[in-house]
């Protein structure tokens, strides 16, 4: 008599679990339109960040190149001015010296 109940509640367990599973392919199957819509828009916008990325990388590769021009600029003009000052410091004396 045991062994019956145990039986059916067993029984009735799979059943129940096999409505569920049911349940669930019947979900799934109605969710895969969406699921492939969501992954299609996620690969666009992939598309575009990796677009944008190089586009990035580019502009900065740019702006590095031309830091670093400016940076040869800005030490040839400070050697100039150095030197100018340099010049001036030398002249400065001899100017006054011919003034007074």
């Amino acid at each position: 008599m045991i062994n019956k109940r145990r039986l059916a509640i067993g029984l009735k367990k799979l059943e129940d679990t096999n409505s569920n599973i049911a349940d669930f392919k019947i979900k799934i199957t109605e969710l895969q339109p969406q699921l492939k819509e969501k992954n299609e828009k996620i690969i666009e916008s992939l598309v575009i960040v990796d677009a944008e990325t190089k586009q990035a990388n580019e502009k900065e590769r740019i702006v590095s190149e031309q830091e670093y021009n400016l940076q040869g600029i800005m030490e040839e003009t400070e050697k100039i001015a150095n030197e100018a000052a340099a010049e001036l410091a030398k002249a400065t004396p001899l100017v006054e010296k011919a003034v007074s």
